[in-house]
């Protein structure tokens, strides 16, 4: 008999944790549950033998994909109605982290978390906002 690994627990966005968290600009969005973001990659470069280093950031296209939700396609009248609810929600807001652990989906698309800058655990997800206002569904 086959033995099959126990199925992980659906974890709401808000309520995931992630390793990275990198301040972030919005781009362009793709659909509802994709968008383009410029990131603040930091990166430090050594000269080993001298001993020399610098720290420091350098911007990085990112296509992100909201880490456990599905949005209805935007061909669809309920994917435009997510399409203007996410329109709406970045609008006015220029100020954001990206929350991921740079896990990527089948299509290359980074998972992770579209997150408003605040004090920490303070930020308004994305994901979350889509999914209590009913225009995506849970995903795993």
């Amino acid at each position: 008999m086959t033995e099959f690994a126990a199925k992980k627990p659906y974890v709401p966005p808000a309520e995931r944790t992630y390793r990275y968290l990198l301040e972030a600009g919005v781009m362009r969005r793709i659909d509802a549950d994709t968008l383009v973001l410029l990131v603040e990659m930091p990166v430090r470069i050594e000269v080993a033998p001298l001993g020399i280093f610098q720290t420091g950031r350098l911007p990085h296209e990112v296509i992100l994909r909201l880490d456990g939700v599905d949005a209805p396609e935007d061909e669809t009248p309920e994917g435009k109605v997510a399409v203007a609810f996410v329109d709406d929600w970045l609008a006015g807001r220029q100020a954001f982290q990206l929350a991921s652990d740079f896990r990527r989906d089948r299509y290359h698309r980074v998972l992770g978390q579209l997150v408003t800058q605040g004090p920490p655990g303070e930020g308004e997800v994305l994901a979350q906002a889509l999914l209590d206002l009913g225009h995506a569904r849970r995903w795993t």
